[in-house]
C-alpha cells in the first residue's frame, strides 16, 4: 500500500526513485522504513535530505488512503509534488530572543556570536527551514534534559533509556497532557 501498489510507485518514481531500485521495492517494510528513514542523501536537487522527504511522503500515502478508505475521497494526483513542496524543518526554541538573533543577521551578541555563526551555518545547508518560538513548556522533556546536560561531567551522553527523574515528565508528555500558561498581555490605555 505505501509502496507496492500502482499509485504509490508512480509516486515514488516521482519522488526520484528508479523503478528498476531493486532494493527500494524488494526489502522487507522493516528494513525499507529504517534504511530510508536515515538516508541524508538529497534526491531531488534544492530540496530536503531524503529521510525527511521519505518520511513526509510515507505519512501521505497513509493518510491519503485513509481518506480513501473512510471517507471515499479520490486521491491526489499531485501527491508528489505536494510531498515535495511541504518538506520543511521546523525548528523550535524556547528562547525567542535567540530566534530574533538568528532571523535578523544584522543583530549580533559578542557572548554567543561563535555559536550563532555556527547555527546559521548549519541552516543555510537545509533548504527549507523556519524557526519558531515555542514556550518551554511545550516540550519539558527538552527543557529537562537541557538542564541536566549543565551539571553532566561527561561532554557527550547517551541515554538508552529516559533518566529516571525524566519519567514522569516523560509520561505526562506520552499522554498527551499540557500546562496552562499565563503569558503577558500589553493593554494601551483609551
Amino acid at each position: 500500500m505505501l509502496r507496492d501498489c500502482s499509485e504509490s510507485k508512480e509516486i515514488w518514481k516521482h519522488l526520484g526513485i528508479p523503478m528498476e531500485n531493486s532494493s527500494f521495492f524488494s526489502s522487507d517494510l522493516h528494513t525499507w522504513l529504517t534504511n530510508n528513514a536515515a538516508k541524508n542523501q538529497v534526491i531531488l536537487h534544492n530540496h530536503p535530505p531524503w529521510k525527511i522527504v521519505f518520511m513526509h511522503a510515507v505519512w501521505l500515502l497513509w493518510k491519503q488512503r485513509n481518506k480513501f478508505i473512510f471517507q471515499s475521497s479520490n486521491s491526489n494526483p499531485n501527491l508528489a509534488t505536494h510531498i515535495v513542496s511541504q518538506a520543511t524543518v521546523e525548528v523550535e526554541l524556547d528562547a525567542k530572543a535567540i530566534i530574533d538573533i538568528l532571523l535578523k543577521p544584522s543583530q549580533s551578541n559578542s557572548f554567543i556570536s561563535p555559536l550563532l555563526d555556527d547555527c546559521r551555518q548549519l541552516a543555510s545547508q537545509i533548504p527549507r527551514i523556519q524557526f519558531k518560538h515555542c514556550y518551554r513548556e511545550a516540550n519539558r522533556c527538552a527543557d529537562h534534559l537541557a538542564r541536566k546536560g549543565t551539571k553532566l561531567i561527561a561532554v557527550f551522553s547517551l541515554f538508552d533509556n529516559p533518566p529516571v527523574d525524566l519519567l514522569s515528565i516523560f509520561n505526562f508528555d506520552l499522554a498527551g497532557l499540557y500546562l496552562n500558561r499565563r503569558c503577558p498581555v500589553e493593554t494601551l490605555a483609551v
